[in-house]
């Protein structure tokens, strides 16, 4: 995220692999409706009406929002599947296994699915303290007054799962990103959404759904 490049990120892990070795082998007001408001000299009640004269309709109110569909993504390779709302599209990415911009309108926002390429190593090398550090030197390049504002574990069936929420400023804009960062064997998973922080809770609201819905498939 951010100017993450896959390139990136299999340097940063893989030096700091390297380095592990060599320090240890092993290791919205409501409407009124104008027949219900109290009248000079009476009540105006719903269904009474002057006589001959016709009670017009009552308006209708507009009924909730109807969510968008969703769509499923599976990735047959990687042995992922997931789902995401109809109003965000696919975006061809060479960096990201998968990326997904709002439809229509990209406006600075996106959410990225990855699968950084591991090199060779002794099992149990790579933890979850590893990769989040890899992750925030990374987008403390492109960022270098990035602010860690949230990191704890998060449960991840069949897997371990780390959530980093930060932020930076970039010119006059507040800025944020939130990556689910997720171990499956010797395998690392990269779910990630950055934008504006000002409109942020519907990136958000997205990422958690799309979070919520993966499933590994092999």
């Amino acid at each position: 995220m951010g100017g993450i490049r896959r390139e990136q990120r299999v340097k940063l892990i893989a030096a700091g692999i390297g380095a592990c070795l060599l320090a240890w082998p092993m290791a919205c007001w409501p409407n009124v409706d104008a027949n219900s408001v109290e009248r000079p000299g009476g009540r105006a009640d719903k269904g009474k009406t002057d006589k001959g004269k016709t009670e017009p309709p009552a308006a209708t109110r507009p009924g909730p929002a109807t969510a968008p569909a969703t769509v499923e993504y599976r990735n047959e390779k990687q042995g992922i599947r997931l789902q995401y709302p109809s109003d965000w599209s696919p975006k061809e990415d060479k960096d990201y296994v998968l990326k997904l911009v709002p439809a229509g309108r990209d406006e600075g926002r996106r959410i990225t699915f990855d699968v950084p390429d591991i090199p060779p190593h002794i099992p149990g090398m790579i933890t979850l303290g590893r990769i989040e550090k890899g992750y925030l030197d990374d987008l403390k390049k492109d960022h270098p007054g990035l602010k860690v504002e949230e990191s704890e574990d998060e449960a991840v069936p069949g897997g371990k799962g780390r959530l980093v929420r930060s932020t930076w400023a970039e010119k006059k804009d507040a800025k944020m990103d939130v990556a689910l960062l997720m171990m499956r064997g010797e395998h690392v998973y990269i779910l990630a959404a950055d934008g504006n922080a000002a409109t942020f809770d519907a990136v958000r609201a997205t990422f958690d759904a799309i979070a919520k819905s993966l499933r590994w498939t092999k």
